[in-house]
């Protein structure tokens, strides 16, 4: 009878031992590669002028795509930046998006402009937090532009 309660006292000893390496976290999942680690200040301007591989100014689908494991999801997401329809991505999409939006061209999106257009209306105001780097209650054309890859690509 006297063995029970010491088997039971080392059974306890040793799970109270491994608590704290079993309540370690898990490892975050790996980010894809063509995915910024959490956190990164993202410039999509940056991004895709390093994908214009002939640097001609324009990232056609090819290259936009290299390397992206989906894609599917890439051809996509190339479509809706390519907002004039001519196969590429320019500075004049990005622009043209950033015109769409700021409803009175004064240069920049107010909250209320980004609400009534932005096509994810469920999700607009995080949307709106994000790209408004400096919190201002609008974005400008810098921060619409650097902060536009951050945005998933159901919501443009």
């Amino acid at each position: 009878m006297r063995r029970t309660p010491m088997i039971l006292s080392i059974c306890l000893a040793a799970l109270l031992a491994l608590a704290p390496w079993a309540a370690q976290a898990a490892p975050a999942p790996p980010q894809p590669p063509d995915t910024p680690p959490p956190g990164t200040p993202f410039d999509l301007q940056t991004m895709l002028w390093n994908k214009d591989v002939n640097q001609d100014g324009k990232v056609t689908r090819e290259e936009f795509c290299a390397g992206a494991s989906d894609q599917n999801a890439c051809a996509v997401r190339h479509r809706q930046l390519d907002l004039n329809g001519d196969g590429v991505i320019s500075k004049e999409d990005l622009a043209r998006r950033f015109k769409e939006l700021d409803a009175d061209g004064d240069g920049r999106i107010s909250r209320q402009e980004f609400m009534d257009k932005w096509r994810d209306g469920q999700n607009a105001a995080s949307h709106f937090q994000r790209l408004d780097s400096d919190s201002d209650g609008y974005i400008t054309q810098d921060e619409f532009m650097g902060g536009w890859a951050t945005i998933p690509i159901f919501a443009w």
